[in-house]
C-alpha cells in the first residue's frame, strides 16, 4: 500500500496504474443552472457537484498506452479508486474521455509522452 496508489478498470477488476512519470489532478465542477433576475441579481441552482480527474504522464511505454486504449474501447463507465491520506480508498464511477499523446520514439515498442487521460465522474 502506497499513498499514491490509483486503480482503474471495470468495477471489481480495477488495476494499479503506473506511478512512473505521473501527475494526478482533481478538479471539482458544479453542475448548475444560473441566470439573472430582473434587477440583475445572479441566482444559481447547483444540482450536482462532481470531479474531473486528470492523469498526466510525462512518458509511457506502448504496453501501458495499450492498456489505457483497451479501457477506453470498453465504452462503459469505469471504477476509479484513489488512495486517500488515511490510507483508505476513495471510490468513484467515471467515464474516460479520448486521450491525447505524443509519440517520442518509434521502436519495436514505441515511447509516448505528454499522455493526458481525463476521467469524468458520472
Amino acid at each position: 500500500m502506497i499513498p499514491n496508489d490509483i486503480y482503474l478498470g471495470p468495477s471489481g477488476s480495477e488495476r494499479l496504474l503506473s506511478m512512473f512519470g505521473r501527475k494526478f489532478n482533481i478538479s471539482p465542477i458544479e453542475l448548475k443552472r444560473e441566470d439573472r433576475t430582473a434587477d440583475g441579481t445572479l441566482v444559481q441552482d447547483i444540482y450536482a457537484k462532481k470531479n474531473v480527474f486528470t492523469l498526466n504522464y510525462s512518458i509511457m511505454d506502448q504496453s501501458t498506452l495499450d492498456d489505457f486504449q483497451d479501457l477506453y474501447d470498453l465504452e462503459t463507465s469505469l471504477s476509479l479508486k484513489v488512495r486517500n491520506n488515511s490510507m483508505g480508498l476513495d471510490s468513484y464511477t467515471v467515464i474516460m474521455r479520448p486521450f491525447a499523446r505524443d509519440r517520442f520514439k518509434m521502436l519495436p515498442n514505441a515511447l509516448w509522452g505528454n499522455v493526458t487521460v481525463i476521467l469524468e465522474q458520472v
